[in-house]
């Protein structure tokens, strides 16, 4: 070992951070259990909500779409934003589009280095690892709580149900490292009265972090952050000149980063996401088993993974430990947290749909739908009193009576929360030699037909190709006018018109530069009036090249 490298060890590994290191490595350790059928065929297959719906219409793969389209955007000088590769004439605009843009770039080397579909897979488990960590670090430095004790709630929250289900559907919902980190500094800095640059500075890259990695969870990040600044300063009424002005200060520089949001200005309508709401949530649907859940099929499972059934249970108690702790012992400075608590519970369930009525007037406040996706915000708030009353047992208890705790708490979590039912879904695979690769038109588009119905998997066969394609999945939010131009003049590509005459189709495809036809299914090759030449064959698919 170099004396350089030594020296990283040492920094790393010294006696002030071993332990969050050691935290972060025990994190990655559960992620291998919980995810080690999708470690086994990390770069072949993806989480898919698969099992919960038909086969190949899971978000997911377009979430896998969209990863690889940032990259070779990057890669070839285009704008991420704005898709040509597909959806001819007019491309796609992606702003609204729920990618996962700041992760994505980050593991750019991944992608590179395993492909695609590995650099993806290595992506959303390191979102999970570093949700956990970045909450275990929030409560050890917030509330000096043992690491015992930070370690074992971050689990629970970095590794819920929510966020392990997100994973097979909605990546853009899973950017707890950022928006819980951004909210961990605020939460740490009003408790501790330390209004300094590195904080804010902190907060700032945490915040804008968020808007890079989901538009959603930046919406949510900002009502709560406004939740958290009102009750705080409601406390400190009192405070003098110097302290206002230290506060102000202390936001300056997350303002100044709200120059991203002038990649607005090349959105769509947003009248694009204006969606009504969705059903609420219902205090019943936390008492069911998480889906994925080895004890979904005994009972019933609720549509919302939130929680579990013997987990809330043991935190509930654990809460109620540190609510009594705090009543008793008077701390006062833990009454904004209890009040945020209340908050979240209302912004989460949306009683008589107060909440979701005055969000939904705020500037793009109109495509929020669904506000039940506020329950991460209340765990993060609840599990804090959850936090104090497991380090109040373990403080008190014996060594023997330490870790029994843990090993019950660990055994429940593992027994309930694993994902029993979790099967990675296989991603569409068409191995080509470089000779065909090289035969290829890289300027032509590729126009896929499928054998079954319109499915998201069908996002992938792009990926396997790397070719300009007419997409089959909603990919994008677009403008009416221009989804009716393409329906009007390209009718039959597009399917908003039965192919009447050979000539007529070929007409459509040679304006929109398509060269090659992908067919899913060999035997529907003589039902079909393309005639060309197979450039490549697979297991069931062919792509011919037209004539």
């Amino acid at each position: 070992m170099t004396p350089r490298h030594a020296k990283l060890v040492s920094f790393v590994f010294d006696s002030a951070r071993r332990p969050a290191a050691l935290a972060l490595a025990g994190y990655c350790g559960v992620a291998v259990v919980f995810f080690f059928p999708l470690l086994r065929r990390i770069t072949t297959h993806i989480l898919a909500d698969d099992v919960f719906i038909r086969p190949g219409q899971s978000d997911a793969y377009n979430f896998l779409w969209t990863y690889w389209w940032i990259q070779r955007a990057v890669s070839i000088g285009e704008s991420v934003l704005h898709c040509r590769w597909v959806l001819p004439p007019t491309g796609a605009n992606l702003v609204f589009h729920t990618h996962v843009l700041l992760p994505t770039l980050l593991t750019w080397p991944l992608g590179r280095l395993l492909g695609s579909v590995g650099g993806y897979n290595l992506m959303v488990l390191l979102m999970v690892v570093l949700g956990a960590w970045s909450y275990a670090l929030f409560l050890r430095r917030t509330l000096d709580v043992s690491w015992r004790a930070a370690f074992v709630v971050g689990a629970c929250f970095g590794f819920s149900p929510y966020f392990v289900f997100k994973t097979h559907a909605h990546l853009n919902l899973i950017g707890a490292c950022f928006w819980a980190s951004a909210l961990g500094v605020l939460v740490n800095t009003y408790r501790t009265q330390r209004f300094n640059r590195p904080r804010a500075l902190l907060f700032a890259v945490f915040l804008w972090a968020s808007f890079w990695t989901s538009f959603v969870e930046f919406f949510m990040l900002v009502v709560v952050s406004v939740a958290v600044v009102l009750v705080f300063e409601l406390r400190n009424l009192r405070g003098g000149e110097g302290r206002i002005a230290a506060r102000v200060r202390f936001f300056v520089p997350a303002l100044v980063g709200a120059v991203s949001l002038a990649v607005l200005l090349a959105a769509p309508d947003v009248a694009a996401v204006r969606l009504p709401v969705a059903d609420p949530l219902a205090f019943q649907d936390l008492r069911w088993f998480p889906r994925l859940s080895v004890f979904a099929p005994l009972g019933t499972s609720t549509v919302y993974e939130h929680w579990g059934t013997f987990i809330p249970i043991s935190f509930m108690v654990l809460a109620g430990i540190g609510l009594a702790r705090w009543i008793r012992g008077k701390e006062h400075a833990l009454l904004p947290i209890a009040i945020l608590v209340v908050v979240t519970l209302i912004l989460t369930f949306d009683p008589s749909q107060g909440a979701s009525t005055v969000l939904r007037r705020l500037p793009l406040g109109g495509g929020f739908r669904v506000f039940a996706r506020f329950f991460p915000f209340f765990l993060f708030f609840l599990l804090m009193f959850a936090a104090l009353g497991l380090d109040a047992l373990l403080r008190r208890w014996t060594f023997r009576g330490r870790h029994g705790v843990i090993a019950l708490l660990l055994l429940a979590a593992a027994v309930e929360l694993y994902p029993y039912r979790m099967q990675p879904s296989p991603v569409k695979q068409l191995p080509m030699g470089p000779e065909q690769r090289a035969r290829l038109e890289r300027g032509r588009f590729v126009l896929v037909l499928p054998h079954e119905m319109h499915l998201n998997v069908h996002d992938t066969y792009q990926i396997a190709l790397d070719l300009p394609c007419v997409h089959l999945s909603y990919l994008a939010r677009e403008r009416d006018p221009v989804q009716a131009y393409r329906m009007t003049h390209f009718p039959m590509v597009y399917g908003a018109a039965p192919v009447t005459s050979v000539a007529a189709l070929y007409e459509e495809l040679r304006a929109l530069n398509i060269g090659y036809i992908l067919i899913e299914d060999k035997r529907d090759r003589s039902g079909l009036p393309f005639r060309g030449e197979a450039v490549a064959e697979w297991d069931r698919e062919v792509l011919l090249r037209l004539e």
